[in-house]
């Protein structure tokens, strides 16, 4: 998480991010009444076609392709 001091917001702020969870249903046990519904990937988007040039998209192919980096970015509700 120490990379997320570069984004302007959280240096701006000051506000120190350092975790993050592999397993959503983590979160279940740590946190009463909580319950995990879904997840949503960032490379899920509904007519990603629409909202990124070609070039985007073909990156995001590579990208979401290798586990770990598909998993960056993801909703979890």
């Amino acid at each position: 998480m120490a990379h997320s001091v570069l984004y302007g917001l959280v240096k701006a702020s000051g506000a120190q991010l350092n975790w993050a969870i592999d397993d959503p249903h983590e979160l279940e046990t740590a946190v009463p009444g909580l319950v995990f519904d879904s997840e949503w990937l960032s490379g899920d988007v509904p007519d990603i076609e629409r909202y990124y040039p070609w070039t985007s998209r073909q990156l995001f192919r590579i990208i979401f392709a290798v586990t770990p980096l598909r998993r960056l970015g993801r909703r979890l509700r």
